[in-house]
């Protein structure tokens, strides 16, 4: 369905951004409880995924495919935040 979207967006000129979740991917965490946050106490955050395990191998792959398809280059709180308000990080 994705592919589809971008082909038509671009014979119309429009740009398609593909929204992904990525601090609270319920699906995700079902498919992978062992992913979940652990809190200081030891018990898992269930709505929270935990970016050092497998998680963070399955966005990229998920990103990739995004961008696979034509999708506009995603951007993060912090570019806008540069754009916003010229706030230099460098």
């Amino acid at each position: 369905m994705l592919r589809e979207a971008v082909e038509e967006g671009h014979k119309l000129g429009l740009p398609i951004i593909a929204y992904c979740v990525q601090q609270y991917p319920g699906q995700t965490l079902k498919e992978h409880p062992d992913w979940r946050m652990v809190g200081s106490d030891g018990k898992p955050l269930y709505s929270r995924v935990c970016f050092r395990f497998g998680y963070r191998e399955f966005m990229k792959q998920t990103l990739s495919e995004q961008l696979a398809y034509g999708t506009q280059k995603p951007s993060t709180l912090g570019d806008y935040c540069e754009m916003k308000y010229e706030i230099r990080t460098e």
